[in-house]
């Protein structure tokens, strides 16, 4: 899934934050990891890839699967869509079920095709973001901060384990820009995101 992201200025280095929403962590040798691959790509659908050949991202790995409360036996390969866990175990309201590669792979297919579908019918909404936090009590805070200085609307998304606090959300371009200008100065790293 891609993200249109448009930066009027920035102080802080764009990264692929906002890029993907699919991340696949394989390991050499798995013939899960190869039809995963060889599927998703078949369909088009971008994703991420982080090989556990590499310590680093065994360890993120790792540690994004006890986050979810899976700390069992691991069934390559591990795949997360928008930090939900979909393979080995589907997350739902009620809790994880296990899941098989080609169910995994199947209710991706249909997500994607859903989210093509909705993009079609929508407008790109314009996000002023003002500040990227690491907790989720931190950004409630600043959140507070913004609507005592009389951002109503702001709010926060996450993505990538990482806070990002909004000012307004818009789908006018030129009311985004506008605000923009008001708080670059107030706030370092002021960018406008869309998508």
């Amino acid at each position: 899934m891609q993200r249109l992201i448009i930066l009027f200025a920035s102080i802080l280095p764009l990264s692929g934050s906002f890029a993907q929403n699919l991340e696949m962590y394989t390991m050499e040798g798995c013939g899960n990891c190869a039809y995963a691959k060889k599927t998703l790509n078949g369909e088009k659908i971008p994703f991420i890839e982080h090989s556990v050949s590499e310590k680093q991202n065994e360890e993120d790995m790792l540690r994004r699967l006890r986050e979810k409360g899976e700390e069992s036996s691991i069934i390559m390969p591990v795949i997360f869509y928008n930090n939900l866990l979909v393979h080995p175990f589907l997350q739902s309201d009620t809790g994880y079920a296990s899941i098989n590669i080609d169910d995994a792979l199947e209710y991706l297919v249909q997500a994607e095709r859903q989210h093509t579908l909705a993009q079609d019918d929508r407008q790109i909404e314009h996000y002023l973001v003002c500040g990227e936090f690491p907790t989720l009590s931190r950004a409630n805070h600043f959140i507070l901060v913004l609507e005592m200085e009389g951002y109503s609307s702001a709010g926060y998304y996450e993505e990538g384990g990482k806070y990002y606090v909004y000012a307004m959300c818009t789908t006018d371009l030129e009311a985004a820009k506008k605000g923009f200008e008001e708080l670059r100065t107030k706030y370092r790293g002021t960018h406008v995101v869309s998508f």
